[in-house]
């Protein structure tokens, strides 16, 4: 799975009986994407989170499960391609060890975008009322 790319991806997935969408196969690549950058690292092969993250607030690293609550999916893509450091508890110690490094230059435009559609393909879906 680590080396896994888009086109191995596709190859896998067009074996499926019904034929992927090309968004839904966007979505697949960036999935593997999200695995083989080692994203699950720190949050989770289900996005769910919870690696301690000493002084951090909340302690740990934050779910990203619901991430469209808090932002859009263009800052989304900004927080990937700048990175984020999380706020601390206590200024009075260390800075959390976790942080989300910037991934600019590191991945491609068309990865960050396909990791950006693979989490907003697993966001809760807002009622219409």
């Amino acid at each position: 799975m680590a080396s896994a790319t888009a086109e191995d991806a596709q190859s896998i997935l067009s074996q499926r009986t019904k034929p992927l969408t090309p968004q839904d196969a966007a979505i697949e690549a960036g999935k593997q994407s999200f695995a083989r950058f080692g994203c699950v690292g720190c949050h989770g092969p289900q996005l769910q989170g919870g690696v301690p993250n000493p002084n951090s607030q909340g302690g740990e690293v934050p779910s990203i499960l619901h991430a469209s609550d808090d932002y859009t999916e263009e800052e989304v893509i900004k927080i990937i391609q700048n990175g984020k450091v999380p706020p601390v508890e206590d200024p009075a110690k260390p800075a959390a060890p976790l942080y989300m490094p910037s991934w600019k230059g590191l991945l491609a435009d068309e990865d960050i975008h396909r990791i950006a559609d693979y989490l907003w393909s697993l966001q809760k879906k807002k009622d219409a009322w």
